[in-house]
């Protein structure tokens, strides 16, 4: 079972190792290698921010190994409250597992319960077929393509 809570100061060293992975960095848009200083700064500031939101997924119960704990990782930056850009980034060991759209799903599910529910926007690597395949399976379309990158759209009420 899969639960979502926010993020906190004590998820920051999780997120870094995550996010400098390097099949994440080969992954994302932005590749290069990010310093625990630089990137616990950003986490701080990042989780005190009103137009963000930083939710963690967290296996419970019965889930297999790894045991209990974090699995992912979902990031909502609002935009006035119209739009919000999404990112996911799950645990390396929790990759290819088939709980990525349950993770999205669920914390799309919990923006929505918190009274926002803004159109949602992903943008992403075109090599990155594991993302595009994920938020083409969560009811996201593709609206542009230009060199490198997909642009996606999904209003957050749609199941």
């Amino acid at each position: 079972m899969i639960t979502l809570r926010r993020a906190n100061a004590g998820d920051a060293r999780d997120v870094f190792e995550w996010r400098n992975d390097p099949r994440t960095r080969e992954a994302s848009l932005s590749r290069a290698e990010i310093v625990w200083d630089d990137h616990e700064a950003w986490f701080i500031r990042a989780i005190a921010d009103p137009g963000r939101r930083l939710y963690i997924a967290e296996a419970v119960g019965d889930s297999g190994p790894p045991a209990d704990g974090a699995i992912g990782m979902v990031r909502f930056d609002l935009r006035g409250g119209e739009a919000a850009e999404v990112s996911i980034n799950l645990n390396p060991s929790w990759r290819g597992r088939g709980v990525s759209v349950e993770v999205l799903e669920s914390a799309i599910a919990e923006l929505s319960s918190s009274g926002m529910s803004p159109e949602l926007h992903a943008t992403i690597r075109a090599g990155n077929t594991a993302s595009v395949r994920l938020f083409l399976r969560a009811g996201f379309v593709e609206v542009s393509r230009e060199a490198d990158v997909v642009m996606f759209r999904r209003d957050a009420g749609f199941r």
